[in-house]
């Protein structure tokens, strides 16, 4: 059998080319696009696909909206190839981790909480999280779960793992939430009591997704030091038999796994492959057998090539990351003037084929709470006389963008590079990988980037991580005294008050202009013959974050 290579090298390294078969049958498909980078939300769907998609046997809705896959009853046993759109570097829950690393994670740790199709969360790994003031807030934890390598998951696991996450040296986005708890203890090994900083009703949901639902092996942390992110052990259904940063990442059964009859797979190889053409290809030929897209450019051609599309509920869209606190994205009229410079619907239409939506704020008109706003209008005019202005002031109007690898995002940014030029804006594009990418805005050691972000109806901490002004999360490296208000307010508030405050927050984001919305994406996993279970996704932000306990071979 070949064997598939689409490994990449290290940061500013070449996509390798695809074995033989890889290459042939990228020949005869053509260009594919796929999924990019950039940060995303939890919970449930915003905008479900209409229907179920046509001509593909077994397809049906989940119960968060998303479609699912049954072919035949279920069974267990086999090997199944997923392709990442990006690399992983780290898997441990304090580095700056992506979308791929986090869906890894999800494999080998497992969460405390979920996020149930209404949006409420739930206990998965944790029993419960309650409180009477919404201040302070008890974690029930089972008794009898141990860790890959034989350590006890216990309340002091929990909170050893979380204070790791909230100490200086943590690098994850996350941080932030845990440092707005004012104490936790173990109040026994199955109780994690919290007590916070002021209220906040949404809480649980920090337990849901991202670095806080994955615990580590304490044991496995202390043996591995600043290494530990290679040997990562947790208790979710797969173990980790190999890992190194860039390469591809073998898991395999958890035999001691708390839930009876899962994983459903022996074993589950993840392989990086970041050049969108050549990983649709190598799914159409059987070198793997789960890969994911954010472009319907790619259905028609996954499906004439013998995939099941999977759709999935939108929640995400393209848009302009800025950095906010130097030029020259400091002045708000530079960031006006490039919303006006750009037009979304050709971008949607020339990249796209017209089968997207174009954004015109922060949220999608499908989320619960949008509202409409005075978001700047495609006017070239008046972006010319803002430049003008500028330069006639001094000040530089001149930048570089940041372009992941994907081909839909490469187009899109080539477009916005002339539409630019020609309200007097000179543009340079960086084709950068993913990890570069993260570590780059986390640092706030960018100008400008091409990313993926999407706001889902759990807001509170999504809101909080990007946009306030004190969250580690916030790439933009700025806060505005308006935003910051509301966000206290929201994060206090219970979820009956909340809507009000959340459209405010879009009229003051529509003033403020932290960052220019682009066009929405559409979600689907791409999944090959071999596949006769997939359930589709549960209410993650992003298609590739999904429950592979429940995916089986025929």
């Amino acid at each position: 059998m070949t064997t598939l290579d689409i490994r990449v090298r290290r940061r500013g390294r070449a996509l390798r080319s695809l074995a033989a078969a890889g290459i042939a049958a990228l020949l005869l498909s053509g260009c594919g696009q796929g999924t990019g980078t950039g940060t995303t939300t939890d919970v449930p769907p915003t905008q479900q696909p209409d229907g179920v998609a046509e001509n593909q046997e077994g397809v049906s809705k989940n119960p968060y909206g998303g479609e699912a896959l049954s072919r035949g009853e279920a069974k267990s046993g086999g090997e199944i190839r997923v392709g990442l759109p990006a690399n992983v570097e780290s898997l441990d829950p304090i580095a700056t981790f992506n979308g791929p690393a986090f869906a890894v994670g999800l494999a080998v740790y497992d969460r405390l909480m979920k996020l149930d199709p209404s949006g409420k969360p739930v206990g998965e790994l944790a029993e419960s999280m309650t409180s009477d003031d919404n201040k302070t807030w008890i974690m029930k934890l089972p008794s009898d779960v141990t860790f890959h390598d034989d350590t006890p998951f216990n309340a002091q696991a929990v909170v050893a793992h979380l204070e790791r996450l909230g100490s200086p040296e943590s690098r994850s986005q996350s941080a932030g939430d845990i440092r707005a708890i004012q104490s936790m203890r173990a109040v026994d090994d199955t109780t994690v009591e919290f007590v916070l900083q002021t209220p906040w009703s949404g809480f649980p949901k920090v337990f849901t997704r991202w670095a806080p639902a994955y615990v580590p092996s304490p044991t496995a942390v202390a043996a591995g030091g600043a290494t530990y992110g290679l040997k990562p052990v947790g208790v979710g259904p797969f173990k980790v038999e190999t890992f190194s940063p860039g390469n591809e990442i073998v898991l395999v059964r958890n035999p001691n796994y708390r839930v009876g009859g899962l994983p459903k797979v022996d074993k589950l190889t993840y392989i990086p492959a970041t050049d969108t053409q050549s990983r649709l290809a190598a799914n159409i030929s059987g070198q793997l057998d789960i890969t994911t897209t954010q472009s319907a450019q790619d259905f028609d051609q996954a499906q004439n090539g013998g995939l099941v599309v999977l759709r999935q509920p939108v929640s995400t869209y393209t848009d302009i990351l800025m950095n906010l606190s130097k030029p020259p994205f400091d002045d708000p009229r530079m960031r006006i003037a490039v919303a006006q410079a750009i037009d979304t619907e050709a971008i949607n239409q020339t990249v796209y084929g017209g089968r997207h939506k174009v954004m015109k704020g922060l949220f999608a008109e499908s989320h619960p709470y949008h509202v409409a706003v005075d978001w700047p209008p495609h006017d070239p005019e008046a972006a010319k006389k803002a430049v003008e202005e500028l330069q006639a002031e001094g000040r530089t109007v001149d930048f570089e963008i940041a372009v992941p690898q994907p081909q839909e995002m490469q187009r899109s940014a080539q477009l916005i590079q002339q539409m630019l030029t020609d309200v007097g804006m000179a543009v340079q594009l960086k084709i950068s990988d993913q990890p570069e990418m993260v570590t780059s805005a986390a640092a706030g050691n960018y100008t400008a980037q091409i990313r993926y972000i999407g706001i889902l109806p759990e807001t509170d901490n999504v809101l909080w991580q990007n946009w306030y002004s004190g969250s580690r999360g916030n790439l933009a490296k700025a806060g505005d005294p308006e935003v910051d208000r509301i966000l206290i307010a929201a994060r206090a508030a219970d979820p009956a008050d909340q809507q009000e405050l959340y459209q405010e927050f879009q009229r003051e984001a529509a003033r403020w202009m932290p960052i220019v919305p682009l066009v929405q994406t559409q979600n689907a996993m791409l999944v090959g013959p071999k596949i006769g279970g997939h359930p589709g996704a549960s209410g993650e932000g992003v298609p590739e974050e999904i429950d592979m306990r429940e995916v089986w071979v025929k």
